[in-house]
């Protein structure tokens, strides 16, 4: 027991021993006296209350002075320093309170020596009596945060005797050297600082997280060490530097020699209330700590259906959680049903009893003595029944209810129209001069046609909610105010790093989107401004400015416009952005709060000019967000807004205001079409823009609708026409059944227009369009179907010719004759498949040829009718033999692409095809199946492949014709990822003067090791170059200067490590015209190339089967990759 006893008296006196200072008494600026190994010293008693309020973790005993590493001058240092910090998180306790506990410990804890060491000492001159009666009449705190402008006369005349008594005293004091601390080192442990940037991390100060500005940081970039590291190494406003160390428990520094231990004191979490020795508060509330907020309940609905219920039990429980309306749509659904089988039953019914009762009718007649009319015998004396009378027949005693009423209205409309024709066909007079007249009086309605470009009226009902609710706000309030849009977007897309001024008066770089570029907003404001200044001199000489027909909202206490854009955080003043070198630092203040009324930057208002707040959502655009908050620092675009009266159409009294609008409007929308800058390109628009583009299509309408009028006559003379003599050839090519054609179609959208003219409805000229091919489309055959059929024909002639040309043609014109004789049948296709036309008719040859010149018979047509004419598969004849059985499959793909100057894929499609020579016996049943068959979505198949097997195992499933044919062309566009096997850098400038520079390097990307071949790029240069002197380490360069192309013809290039060293490149210069302006952009790379064994969108053929025959035939699959028709494209 005693010693144990012994080991307690130890302890306690080892207690209050060891604990040793480091500094003691503030002397200025936040600056303390060194006081090495130094015991703490008790606080006199009337400073307790000032430590309770600064630091009230910290207890204390009423009536005792505690012993502590501060005086009250260091408490009051603190105290000045609360008043920024409260501003910052003052309204999450938790968070504050643990900011607080971090920097009382720092300052006053008697423990000073086991977690801070002094690094860094200089000497200052202490203060006079002077400052140090201010600093005890708390004078310095004062001055941080009272109002200047409100002043105590009391006080006054206490700080004039003060002065006096202080003057006096300031002579006697010599001056005195006193030793400092700078910088010291301060162990923390990093759960305790972890804990209290979680309990800081969502509290807010206006539009910002307070932890970014005590990170010096912006849009939620900081963490532990970046916060600490700002607050005690880069925070320009702390007089001392702490070196914060992260440590867990014990531990031992080896620059210092001297083991440490933090405090281990608790940090309060913010959803937990701050409970101290001298205070209570609450917890923090949802928007300052997302633990606060409330839970979203996942629970899962309790089921109402019973899990060993009968099964109408089930069925009542299912219904019940029906809605009513679903309830009663599916009642009047089964309802229909029924009716419907229930009038079809009955129909059946009565239809069968007819029937029945006409077969007894007939069955009853016993004698037949004469041979009716739809009776016949044959030589035997049968009888044999008519076709009239066939059960196939629809007599009026067989038919029902129905068919007799269809058959009574189609006799009747045919009488009546026959009866129509009949008459205008034998009084032509009568008819011409009365139809003439009603279209002249219809089409005499057109003078009143007018041209609808509203889009409230084009594009919503007059009686829709919208369109109420619209004309209820006009009529009460007047209409919506007109915008005008000026979007500038910057040419240099590169990010800037400028410097700004936080809060806590430190200057710290930051990246900004290129919109903060200082040349960019200059000339973006200069734009603004001559906007505003721009004017427009009407038809009587009035002068209309944009003043005079803007929206102001404060008028008439404020008459200036309501423009809205990022200039107006500084009231469009052009010398702020001149002179100012920390100008970002207005544009973050007003954007993180934008109803600020004095900036701590420059001391400005963030309201516009006009008086009212900007939201920087409306003049920042392409931004990124981070963690849902909106980076407006990182800008990609600028956004100005021009607000402008607006007044409704049909009030006599401010049409001359609405005119004046219009005018100014145009005239701006003419100043902006031929508006050019060095920094920035310009998007625009205004509330007419959309009315000016309706009425530019409809009257550019009209050339469209003589084309189609055109087109639409050429394709009847053409489609319709077969030309047998030259001397009737208006009659065979039917001019006057086009121009006839064309006629009607006119003069009937004329009319209608006319019609719709007298009723004062408004029109577009789309009908003038639309309404001819609908016409057109009832009568005439299908375009398409004509164009399919001359392809085919195409395919027909090569297929026999080896080419399509005007001599392959001239030298077989009799079998072209007989092709197109078994091809169509009165104008219809017949057979256009070509094993069948080859059975019919022998494919030229040279035997053949020799053949008909001894015999004399010029025909190649066969004797036999081809045996898959009467087939199931038409497309494979029947009996083929082959000595080798193969069959070969080339899976080409053609890639189009445009790549932008960075590298990155705008667009990538590919065209895809799978062409086949097939050289089997019998009739074999082939199978592909594919790797990746997914990719095959929008495709085409050959009429040989059977669709339901693709539909349903993406399985190509067919028996294939004999020879070559294409099975598959596929398409797969942008949505989906392919790799680019080739990448290209470029550098191409054009320097001011006669000279510029060129220089390309080509190299294999993503080729799987396989060779780049026939590799060539093309260049269409500016019309300002004259000549360029290049340079390849690999093939030939040619650059015509006529038409300004440069051709480099580069080969091969192998994918191995030996060529990446050394990649094809071209360099030189280029020559330009003198006295040309520099050319506005680079131009386009043209790349071709081909890469064989490889496709490149991942498609491959896994499997080909053959089923059907016995033999074991040769396969092959080849791979290429090339370049489409579309071309692929890099743009510079």
């Amino acid at each position: 027991m005693k010693y144990k006893l012994l080991f307690l008296i130890i302890f306690i006196h080892l207690k209050y021993i060891s604990p040793k200072c480091i500094w003691y008494e503030g002397i200025r600026d936040g600056f303390n006296q060194v006081y090495r190994d130094g015991e703490p010293k008790p606080l006199p008693l009337e400073d307790i209350s000032l430590l309770n309020e600064m630091c009230p973790h910290i207890p204390t005993i009423e009536g005792v002075a505690p012993l502590l590493c501060c005086d009250r001058k260091q408490i009051a240092e603190i105290q000045k320093f609360k008043y920024i910090v409260d501003n910052l998180i003052g309204r999450c306790p938790s968070c504050y309170y643990n900011f607080l506990r971090i920097f009382c410990e720092m300052s006053c804890n008697p423990d000073h020596d086991q977690f801070i060491w002094p690094l860094e000492f200089s000497n200052i001159t202490r203060p006079s009596n002077e400052s140090s009666i201010k600093d005890n009449n708390d004078e310095g705190i004062r001055k941080d945060w009272a109002l200047p402008d409100y002043v105590d006369p009391d006080e006054e005349q206490q700080e004039e005797e003060g002065e006096k008594k202080v003057t006096s005293k300031a002579v006697t004091k010599p001056v005195e050297k006193v030793e400092v601390i700078t910088k010291i080192r301060y162990f923390i442990s990093e759960e305790q600082a972890n804990n209290f940037i979680n309990s800081c991390w969502s509290v807010r100060i206006n539009f910002q997280y307070a932890v970014d500005i005590l990170c010096g940081s912006l849009n939620r970039a900081c963490d532990v060490k970046k916060l600490f590291q700002y607050i005690g190494l880069k925070n320009a406003q702390a007089p001392i530097k702490i070196d914060f160390v992260f440590v867990n428990g014990t531990y031992f520094d080896s620059e210092i020699k001297r083991t440490f231990k933090p405090s281990i004191a608790k940090m309060f979490a913010c959803d937990q209330p701050v409970i101290l020795p001298h205070l209570s508060r609450e917890k923090c509330t949802c928007m300052d700590c997302n633990s606060m907020c409330p839970k979203i309940n996942n629970t899962k609905k309790i089921s109402l259906i019973p899990k060993n219920g009968t099964l109408i039990q089930k069925f009542k429980a299912k219904v019940y959680q029906l809605h009513i309306v679903t309830i009663i749509a599916i009642g009047i659904y089964f309802l229909f049903v029924i009716m419907f089988i229930f009038s079809c039953l009955l129909i059946c019914i009565w239809n069968m009893k007819s029937t029945k009762k006409s077969y007894f009718v007939e069955n009853m007649r016993t004698d037949k003595p004469i041979e009716t009319e739809g009776e016949k015998k044959n030589l035997n004396g049968a009888h044999i029944q008519d076709e009239s009378d066939s059960e196939g027949s629809f007599g009026e005693e067989r038919s029902g209810f129905l068919d007799r009423l269809g058959m009574k209205i189609d006799d009747g409309l045919h009488s009546v129209f026959t009866a129509i024709g009949r008459f205008c066909a034998y009084n032509p007079r009568y008819t011409i001069i009365p139809v003439l007249t009603i279209i002249f009086v219809l089409c005499f309605g057109s003078r009143y046609y007018t041209v609808n470009t509203d889009p409230v009226d084009l594009w919503v009902a007059s009686n829709s909610r919208a369109r109420q609710e619209k004309a209820y706000f006009d009529e009460k309030f007047g209409p919506f105010y007109r915008i005008a849009h000026l979007i500038l977007v910057p040419k240099n897309k590169k990010d800037i790093i400028l410097q700004y001024k936080t809060p806590l008066e430190a200057e710290e770089k930051y990246t900004f989107g290129p919109v903060f570029d200082r040349d960019f907003l200059l000339d973006a404001l200069r734009l603004q401004l001559f906007v505003e200044n721009f004017n427009v001199t009407t038809a009587s000489g009035e002068i209309i400015y944009l003043n005079n027909t803007c929206y102001k909202p404060l008028e008439p206490n404020n008459n200036n416009c309501a423009i809205l854009s990022l200039f107006q955080y500084h009231q469009n003043n052009l010398t702020f952005l001149l002179k100012e070198r920390l100008y970002p630092s207005q544009y973050l203040e007003c954007i993180q709060a934008p109803l600020t009324q004095q900036t701590k930057s420059f001391h400005r208002t963030c309201m516009g000019k006009f008086g009212g707040p900007i939201d920087p959502y409306m003049v920042l655009g392409a931004f990124p967000t981070h963690d849902g908050v909106p980076d407006y620092a990182k800008a990609q675009a600028l956004i100005i807004t021009i607000t402008i009266n607006n007044q409704r159409k049909n009030e006599e009294s401010v049409h001359k205001k609405l005119e004046n609008t219009l005018l100014w409007e145009q005239h701006f929308l003419q100043h902006m079409k031929i508006y050019r800058s060095k920094w920035f390109n310009v998007k625009y628009r205004a509330e007419r823009s959309i009315e000016d583009e309706i009425e530019r299509e409809s009257k550019s309408d009209i050339k469209t609708v003589l084309i189609s009028y055109l087109i639409m006559f050429l394709y009847i003379a053409i489609a319709l026409g077969r030309i047998r003599n030259i001397q009737h050839i208006f009659v065979d090519m039917k001019v006057s059944l086009g121009i006839a054609g064309v006629a009607l179609v006119t003069l009937s959208v004329w009319s209608s227009v006319g019609i719709f003219s007298y009723m004062k409805i408004p029109t577009t000229l789309i009908i003038f369009e639309v309404i001819p091919f609908l016409v057109l489309a009832v009568g005439v055959v299908a375009p398409l179907f004509v164009i399919e059929f001359l392809h085919r024909i195409m395919d027909v002639f090569e297929d026999y010719f080896g080419e399509c040309t005007e001599t392959s043609l001239k030298d077989n014109y009799v079998i072209v004759y007989e092709l197109l004789d078994e091809m169509l049948d009165s104008g219809l296709p017949l057979a256009t498949e070509t094993n069948i036309l080859k059975e019919l008719i022998k494919p030229p040859n040279i035997f053949r040829k020799v053949a008909n010149l001894v015999t004399g018979d010029n025909t190649n047509i066969s004797n036999t009718l081809p045996s898959s004419q009467l087939s199931n598969i038409p497309w494979r004849r029947m009996g083929v033999k082959y000595t080798n059985n193969e069959a070969y499959f080339d899976l080409i793909e053609e890639i189009d692409a445009i790549i932008d100057r960075n590298g990155a894929t705008i667009m990538c499609e590919i065209q895809g095809y799978i062409d086949c020579c097939v050289k089997l016996s019998g009739m074999p049943d082939l199978t592909l199946s594919f790797v990746n068959p997914r990719l095959l979505d929008d495709v085409s198949f050959h009429p040989c492949v059977r669709l339901k097997k693709w539909e349903s195992e993406r399985v190509l499933s067919f028996i294939p014709p004999d020879g070559n044919f294409r099975l598959i062309s596929y398409h797969i566009g942008s949505q989906n990822t392919i790799s680019i096997p080739i990448y290209v850098k470029h550098n191409i400038q054009f320097r001011e003067g006669s000279s510029g520079r060129f220089e390309l390097t080509v190299g294999p990307k993503q080729t799987m090791g396989k060779t780049l071949e026939a590799v060539v790029i093309e260049c269409t240069m500016p019309k300002s170059v004259l000549n360029c002197t290049l340079t390849p380490t690999q093939g030939k360069s040619t650059f015509d200067p006529v038409k300004k192309i440069l051709v480099w013809d580069i080969g091969k290039i192998e994918s191995n490590a030996q060529s990446a060293a050394r990649l094809p490149s071209l360099r030189g210069n280029i020559v330009l015209s003198t006295g040309q302006p520099i050319p506005e952009s680079n131009p386009i790379l043209n790349v071709r190339f081909t890469l064989n064994q490889i496709a490149i969108s991942g498609i491959r053929v896994q499997r080909v089967d053959m089923h059907g025959e016995k033999y074991k035939p040769f396969k092959g699959v080849k791979y290429i990759t090339t370049v489409g028709k579309g071309r692929f494209q890099i743009r510079t």
